[in-house]
């Protein structure tokens, strides 16, 4: 019972990662959105904001890449949960089968 729960909790830490990662990824897109809104104002033309958009794209390149990483981290989990599973559930026949 207890090892069942165990894998419960790598399937939880799975969708967190992912959640995370997705908030991120989605984070990072609507702050470079935002930045990108600003171009039609002609902020674009002025050097006073060169080194907020060097910084915006420095940011929302790590934080997409943090974000892509958080999710792969939760499928990669997602997947060692059910391999544990399916190699428990093999084990507990086996087990089984050699009771007599």
């Amino acid at each position: 019972m207890e090892i069942r729960q165990q894998f419960a909790g790598m399937f939880e830490a799975a969708r967190v990662y992912g959640n995370v990662g997705t908030s991120l990824v989605t984070e990072a897109a609507d702050q470079l959105g935002l930045a990108k809104a600003l171009a039609p104002m002609g902020a674009w033309l002025s050097a006073d904001y060169d080194e907020y958009f060097a910084n915006v794209y420095k940011q929302t390149s790590e934080s997409t890449a943090h974000g892509e990483d958080s999710q792969k981290r939760g499928n990669v989990m997602d997947q060692c949960g059910m391999d544990g599973q399916e190699t428990l559930g093999r084990t507990t026949a086996i087990a089984a089968s050699c009771r007599v």
